[in-house]
């Protein structure tokens, strides 16, 4: 069941739904991508679930305060997670506190943001900026898509799920 023109207007403009995943694991300031069209909010009813997870660094802790990891069963989210892990975490491979989240989510909602139309405009500038120094100084280069990426994101979500915790 779908909700209404107004309603779904007023959701959207209460949730941080063009944010994407930093490589630090929280949610970036900036909007990264244009939609097509405004995204269609379908209802859930009765999906609770909880779930326990133990997270061991701040990044892995800021994934689940962002809301990206509430359980370990969606294999998309994990290979894409993993391959951020490998670029920009390897390097710091000394466990850090142990944190126990318990879990208890109450679905809401869903949309889907995968009919991504471009970048927005201050994302592509920004990426153009940042890979116009490839050539000449790659050094510089990787550190101004680092900061793209600290400022845009590097991971964009395809579907968002509204909880109540």
């Amino acid at each position: 069941m779908e909700a209404d023109m107004d309603l779904m207007e007023e959701i959207l403009a209460s949730v941080d739904w063009k944010s994407g995943i930093r490589p630090l694991g929280n949610l970036a300031t900036e909007a990264c991508f244009v939609q097509k069209e405004m995204p269609i909010i379908k209802r859930l009813s009765g999906n609770l679930s909880t779930s326990l997870l133990v997270t061991q660094s701040s990044w892995t802790s800021n994934l689940v305060d962002a809301g990206v990891i509430s359980n370990l069963n969606d294999d998309t989210t994990m290979h894409a997670l993993s391959e951020l892990h490998l670029l920009f975490h390897t390097r710091q491979q000394q466990p850090g506190h142990r944190t126990l989240h318990h879990l208890y989510l109450d679905s809401q909602a869903y949309f889907s943001v995968n009919h991504i139309l471009r970048p927005t405009i201050k994302l592509q500038k920004a990426l153009e900026a940042a890979l116009g120094h490839i050539h000449e100084d790659q050094d510089r280069a990787w550190q101004e898509l680092c900061k793209v990426w600290h400022d845009f994101g590097f991971l964009w979500p395809q579907k968002i799920i509204l909880d109540i915790m």
